[in-house]
């Protein structure tokens, strides 16, 4: 996966012609964060919602950095509806628990912090059922 950050929070130009480009030289992911503490969250939920849209015109996955506040910062119950707005996978942050980590895996790609994840919460995580084939490292 080879990809390019766009951030919510902030004004970062003409993001559809930044992921024209992108797409045009080889990219096929883009990533976003939904809990910035710095961000004016508000502008999260329709930003997000256009950046899916975007993602699905480019053919590009969607994924997104989550905390436990980023279901608050987006007015939404459960974080399957981010299906619906474009996004493919997520990748918590912190504060989460194995339950919704395996959950989450059932739903969509949960990408994991390949340098604080440990092969005991793996292990785990699959004996309680995640879907292996939506697990990812990232770095």
């Amino acid at each position: 996966m080879l990809g390019i950050s766009v951030y919510l929070g902030s004004d970062g130009g003409d993001v559809e012609q930044r992921l024209e480009r992108a797409k045009s030289i080889g990219f096929d992911a883009i990533f976003t964060s939904l809990h910035i503490p710095e961000d004016d969250h508000s502008l999260y939920q329709t930003r997000l919602k256009e950046l899916g849209q975007l993602a699905r015109k480019f053919e590009m996955e969607l994924v997104a950095d989550i905390s436990p506040e980023s279901i608050t910062h987006l007015n939404i119950q459960h974080y399957e509806e981010l299906l619906d707005w474009g996004v493919n996978g997520v990748r918590p942050d912190y504060g989460y628990t194995d339950d919704l980590i395996v959950s989450l895996s059932q739903l969509m790609k949960v990408g994991l912090n390949a340098s604080t994840v440990s092969r005991e919460e793996i292990e785990t995580w699959l004996q309680m059922g995640a879907n292996v084939s939506n697990l990812e490292a990232l770095a």
